[in-house]
């Protein structure tokens, strides 16, 4: 069966926990991609896009939990 895959990329802004660099990955939805996202953003906060539309903002609090907007 062939999977149906998309283009998705995490953008990282330069701040206190590391530089600005972006991560680009196929998905196969936006939930698989916030799998992902989760492994390779654990500890900063970072942009999901999908091709060139911004899904969310994922924001780490105070208690280390994710903020979606």
């Amino acid at each position: 069966m062939i999977r149906q895959t998309a283009a998705y990329s995490l953008k990282f802004a330069d701040d206190k926990s590391g530089p600005a660099k972006t991560i680009e990955f196929q998905a196969e939805d936006a939930s698989e991609a916030l799998v992902i996202a989760r492994t390779e953003a654990a500890d900063r906060d970072v942009e999901l896009w999908k091709g060139n539309k911004l899904l969310c903002h994922l924001k780490h609090d105070e208690h280390d939990v994710w903020e979606i907007s």
